[in-house]
């Protein structure tokens, strides 16, 4: 009788060894995040761990391997080197469902050989983000000629223009130390933690919930919810005006020129018509008040919808996602790095 039970407790445990092994092996190449750690630089709120093979098969077929600071960047950074071009932006930036490579900075480092492009896009920055650690990131890097800002979302609310001023925007915390840090170290167990901690904003206070949510804010997932806006529904003028001099006169001591590249949130209706969430007023107010004070903005809306309607090209989504839906695919990185290229080239 109580060899029967130790045979079959046995038996058991064996089999939960062999399928967490199993589960294991295939998240490796699945869905294998790195774990990622606070950037004691501030230049983003965190890094992935250096040096670290990651793969995507969840969104896109992606794989590569981190650099020596643990961001996807194809080229590792030493300290003191000079830095050309400085990008900072989201999961969108930093092309995690693309093969590493095909990037819009490892495209435009192509384009442009004679110039030091470094990429510290890190999924989760989006703009309010980026500006919270931009003098940390140029204080770090000192770009010399450009800083380009990647964003999918152009509206904010008067608390968040507040909270960008005042340097008080929420940072995105890391849990990479103790048990949790040490269990994450497995692949399978991290997708585990990712998927309670997803869960856990699912059923937060419905004052998240209801935010307007972008497809880099909630990590280009499948469904997103979209709030509908007025076209006169924009920023308060005043204050995104105060953001942008912000960011302007820190890259000035350095004597770094900003670039803004707006890529809309596209999708297409039943119809197969191309619609995107923010309204043109948004974008039209953007380039105004960047031009206003001596930024550089470039609307990926205009060259997103010649390519689909010229030539059947979608910049969003994946064969084996939803058609249109998700992150930049590798055309759209290639349209992303072109007009880049387009803009530093027109203006040598």
């Amino acid at each position: 009788m109580i060899s029967n039970f130790f045979n079959k407790a046995g038996k058991i445990l064996l089999s939960m060894i062999i399928a967490f092994c199993v589960l294991t092996a295939f998240c490796f190449f699945y869905s294998n995040t790195p774990v990622h750690y606070d950037d004691p630089d501030g230049a983003t709120d965190y890094r992935w761990e250096p040096k670290t093979f990651h793969s995507q098969m969840t969104e896109g077929f992606s794989y590569g391997k981190t650099n020596n600071e643990g961001y996807y960047d194809t080229t590792d950074y030493v300290e003191g080197e000079d830095i050309d071009i400085l990008i900072m932006g989201s999961s969108q930036m930093e092309a995690s469902n693309v093969p590493s490579g095909y990037s819009s900075a490892a495209l435009l480092s192509e384009s442009l050989p004679d110039l030091r492009i470094y990429d510290i896009g890190v999924s989760g920055h989006y703009f309010a983000t980026c500006v919270n650690n931009f003098d940390a990131a140029m204080d770090k890097y000192k770009p010399s000629k450009y800083v380009v800002i990647e964003t999918g979302y152009l509206h904010f609310t008067d608390e968040e223009l507040n909270q960008i001023l005042d340097g008080t925007v929420e940072t995105i915390g890391s849990h990479a130390d103790g048990i949790i840090g040490a269990l994450q170290k497995n692949p399978f167990l991290r997708q585990m933690y990712y998927q309670l901690e997803s869960f856990k904003e699912i059923i937060g206070p419905s004052e998240i919930k209801d935010k307007i949510i972008s497809f880099e804010k909630a990590g280009a997932a499948a469904e997103t919810v979209i709030e509908e806006k007025k076209e006169d529904d924009l920023c308060n003028e005043e204050l995104l005006r105060k953001v942008l001099s912000k960011i302007k006169t820190k890259a000035d001591e350095n004597g770094a020129h900003i670039i803004i590249i707006f890529h809309p949130t596209m999708r297409l209706d039943h119809e197969g018509v191309l619609t995107y969430d923010n309204t043109d007023n948004d974008s039209l107010q953007y380039e105004r008040l960047c031009d206003e004070v001596g930024i550089s903005y470039i609307d990926m809306s205009e060259r997103f919808a010649s390519e689909y309607y010229d030539n059947n090209t979608l910049a969003y989504g994946f064969t084996n996602t939803s058609v249109g839906l998700g992150h930049l695919n590798k055309k759209g990185q290639k349209m992303m790095a072109d007009e880049l290229y387009k803009y530093i080239e027109e203006n040598k």
